[in-house]
């Protein structure tokens, strides 16, 4: 498996988990994740970019 297939499956993993975790919360806790996830997606990119 490639690199970036592990980085996909790592992706997949933590979406999910903070899908799921925002379900049994409220909207304000639905859009703290949302920008948690928009936040590492940045750093992610920013240090592939760097690379």
């Amino acid at each position: 498996i490639t690199d970036e297939a592990h980085f996909q499956f790592l992706q997949n993993a933590v979406m999910q988990y903070y899908m799921y975790k925002s379900t049994d919360s409220g909207e304000v806790e639905i859009g703290r994740n949302i920008t948690k996830l928009e936040n590492m997606g940045f750093r992610v990119g920013e240090e592939l970019i760097e690379r």
